[in-house]
């Protein structure tokens, strides 16, 4: 089932770990996935979608490329407030998940708020040096997470 996967520490993580993450929830050929590190921040995430779907256009940068989205399922937000963002100067097409990174420098985190639909997803802010795991209000797209002293490691799926 698509998703997101990911880990959070200080130290070094072993190589190929946040890849048998992924792995593991690849369940048809015609899946996607994807992964990026953030070295400094110490952060590794991975994702896994449809072909074609309102995520498959992970990761989601800014212009400036401080601010990364990755984000799995959908949102059906309103045109109107689409539309707005876009008068703001923000370049994106509406057909998939890159206005939710525009929408998070309009907004700041008040964006999740207004997200309407079954999701999950991982802002990394350089500029902020900040994390931000999240899903939907009623938990429909949920988030297993394991902490140890290492460090923390999440997933849709719990395995």
């Amino acid at each position: 089932m698509p998703g997101i996967v990911g880990i959070i520490s200080i130290s070094p993580v072993e190589i190929g770990t946040i890849d048998r993450m992924i792995q593991s929830m690849l369940h048809e050929p015609f899946y996607r996935s994807g992964k990026q590190a953030f070295t400094a921040l110490g952060v590794q995430v991975g994702w896994v979608c449809h072909d074609k779907s309102f995520s498959d256009c992970m990761p989601v940068w800014n212009e400036a490329k401080d601010v990364c989205l990755v984000f799995s399922g959908e949102d059906f937000r309103d045109p109107d407030e689409i539309g707005h963002i876009r008068h703001c100067g923000q370049k994106f097409t509406s057909d998939n998940a890159r206005y939710l990174v525009h929408l998070y420098e309009e907004m700041g985190l008040k964006f999740i708020e207004g997200l309407n639909g079954w999701f999950s997803g991982v802002l990394i802010d350089i500029r902020k040096q900040s994390v931000v795991l999240f899903n939907d209000r009623y938990g429909l797209s949920r988030i297993y997470y394991h902490e140890n002293s290492r460090g923390i490691y999440f997933a849709s799926e719990a395995k």
